[in-house]
């Protein structure tokens, strides 16, 4: 499968970052927060009518990411090689 974007992801799939469209800042933030290129993270959530996603990452964080920044986020299931 190729890389899809974070939005599309199906749920409770562990998902390996293969590449982030992001502007500067936006990176920075996803970074701190422990989302960057190589990390896995999963989608436990989506809310309805084009609300955030809930988000955990491999480190073991949880957090809320607008839909506009997930569909920057590029993503593959794990095990899947580039």
């Amino acid at each position: 499968m190729l890389p899809i974007t974070l939005d599309s992801a199906p749920l409770a799939q562990d998902m390996v970052v293969v590449r982030m469209d992001l502007d500067e800042e936006t990176t920075r933030w996803i970074g701190s927060i422990g989302i960057g290129e190589g990390d896995k993270l999963s989608v436990l959530r989506k809310a309805v009518l084009g609300g955030p996603l809930h988000v955990r990452c491999a480190r073991g964080g949880e957090f809320a990411i607008d839909r506009s920044v997930a569909s920057h986020i590029h993503v593959r299931s794990v095990g899947e090689t580039a």
